[in-house]
Formats: C-alpha cells, structure tokens, sequence
C-alpha cells in the first residue's frame, strides 16, 4: 500500500545510515521518530536500545526512551480525561447515550486522572533532574523540575533548584515568582513577600500574565496577613 510504501521510503535511508555509521546518535533519534510516527513504538524502542552501545549510552537516546515510556500513560490520561467529560455531561443530563455497566463513575474517574497526573509529574521529574544535571547553564531546566517539585509537594527539594536557577538573569523573575509561591505554602508570607516584590521588579514589561499572577499573589497574601 502506499502507506507502507511511504514509511520504507522514510524508513530504509535512516537504516542505511545507521550501518555506515553507527556512533551517530541522531541517526537512532530519526529512524526512533519515523517509527512512532507510523504506529510503532515497540520497533522505535528496539532501535533506541540498539543505539545505547555503539553511541556510548548518548543521553540523547536515554531521554527518548524515557519519553516513549511516558507516551502510553499520557495517551491514558488523555482517554481519562475524554471519559470523565462524558461522565459530567451524563450527570447534567447532556448526554443520552446508554449506559455502559462496565463505566467508572465520576469519583473513579477524578480518582484515575490524579493517579495518571502523579504518575507523568514523577516521570518528568526525573527527566529535568537529568536534563538539570547534564547542563547545568541551562536555568530553564530548574525552572521545569522546581515546579514539577512543587507539584509534588517536595518543597524543600524544589526550593533548592529555584535558588539555583534565580541566579540566571533570564529566568530570575520566574524562580523568584515560584520561590514565592514555594514559601507562601511553607507558611513563611515574609519570605514569600520578599521573593514576590524582587520579581515584580525584574519582570520583563511583555511577561503581563507574570505580572498580574504577581500582583495577585502579593495582593491576596497581604490581605490573608491583615497588611
């Protein structure tokens, strides 16, 4: 068929390529690529671990793997998600369709989409632990695993990257917002306040949804400490 016409067409080069010269990481990355594309995950993780021994482990194809893996629970959540909006809809009387015995009810359903959103924020912390480990310069990455901490509710450990990541100039107005956020839930609002106003001051002039989130903060936090 054409299809399959088209995947050996994309396919095939990659393959070639790799025989010629198997130390190319990218190289596992495309043909990896092609395969999901198609509908093969199970041949695009085979070509993944093929790469690891002749690449050295290249951290590339580590991340890949990692993110196949979390390909199928995303796709869950996402299937998760679709069914607790028809389960709502079937609540409020917008849905008539029949009655499925075997369907989770609502409070199954919120049950199943929080376990699936722990599950995906663990794995993606230990991405941007690699990731923040592996290039150091790159504050942006702390910035992701602080706030995947955050949601996790390890607030000490995601304390400690946002103050990393505050000393980089471009993301400090975002550590500091977050760092804020961080001690506002420790119950400490002097030092939630402090870190609130240092990065109101340093907020670029188009980030106007940081500045409002911001104000907000130090708003609702004044208010909550009778200031």
């Amino acid at each position: 068929t054409e299809k399959q016409a088209k995947f050996a067409r994309e396919a095939e080069p990659l393959a070639k390529r790799i025989e010629a010269d198997p130390t190319e990481p990218s190289l596992y990355v495309k043909l990896a690529a092609v395969y999901r594309k198609h509908g093969h995950p199970d041949r695009a993780r085979a070509v993944l671990q093929q790469g690891l021994a002749p690449t050295g482990n290249a951290f590339q194809l580590q991340l890949e793997l990692m993110d196949l893996d979390m390909a199928p629970v995303r796709k869950n959540l996402e299937h998760a998600e679709a069914r607790l909006r028809k389960a709502r809809e079937k609540a409020r009387g917008e849905d008539d369709t029949a009655e499925n015995a075997e369907e989770l009810s609502e409070k199954e359903l919120v049950q199943l989409r929080s376990k699936l959103l722990h599950e995906i924020n663990a794995r993606e912390i230990e991405v941007f632990r690699l990731k923040a480990d592996r290039f150091p310069a790159d504050a942006g990455h702390r910035i992701e695993l602080g706030t995947r901490l955050m949601k996790a509710d390890l607030l000490d450990e995601a304390i400690e990257e946002l103050q990393k990541a505050q000393r980089d100039e471009r993301v400090k107005w975002k550590a500091k917002m977050l760092l804020g956020v961080g001690f506002k839930r420790r119950k400490n609002w002097r030092l939630a306040q402090k870190n609130f106003e240092e990065a109101l001051a340093v907020v670029p002039a188009e980030e106007e949804g940081g500045k409002k989130e911001l104000l907000y903060q130090l708003a609702s936090g004044c208010a909550e400490h009778g200031d």
